[in-house]
């Protein structure tokens, strides 16, 4: 009888070679994954509520756009561009952020991130003319570039293959 596509019997197929199976584990157990320390999961949870922040930051400006619009009395294809110009700033940030990162340390480079991210975003709200906000939405993307490629690399290097999709 034969399961999951093994013959019976305790000889391996012509032509295969013998597996090599430690006495301590059998030979159809999955491998175990190495624990992640505590502080990894802490790492990640800060990721996640940075990504929120992120988020919404990119989705808020959807909401108030009528207000935003009539204040600095903008088409309406401009007042669209606000929206635009964020994902265009990640978009071109992030390949230029991916070389950088391998040569940076991360979590330096995370906080400069974050603090141009922060600046950007307050920007946003303080902006009175058009050109302002174009240029501070810009900023936001590429901050949120900054957070993305980061966030990722890093979270690749604290859990281990088993346990990573899990944490991403």
């Amino acid at each position: 009888m034969e399961q999951f596509g093994e013959a019976s019997g305790s000889e391996p197929a012509p032509g295969s070679a013998p597996r090599a199976v430690p006495a301590s584990r059998p030979a159809d157990a999955l491998p175990v994954a190495p624990p992640v320390p505590r502080w990894a999961w802490g790492v990640l949870l800060l990721f996640f509520a940075m990504n929120v922040f992120d988020s919404v930051d990119r989705w808020l400006l959807a909401a108030v756009l009528p207000e935003v619009r009539s204040e600095l009395d903008l088409s309406e294809s401009r007042a669209g561009w606000l929206s635009t110009v964020a994902l265009l700033g990640l978009a071109v940030a992030s390949p230029l952020i991916g070389y950088v990162v391998d040569r940076v340390k991360r979590p330096r480079l995370l906080a400069v991130g974050f603090a141009i991210w922060s600046l950007a975003t307050v920007s946003t709200g303080l902006a009175r003319t058009y050109d302002q906000m174009q240029l501070a939405r810009a900023l936001v993307g590429v901050g949120g570039a900054i957070f993305a490629v980061i966030a990722l690399s890093m979270l690749m290097d604290l859990f281990p293959r088993a346990i990573r999709a899990r944490a991403l």
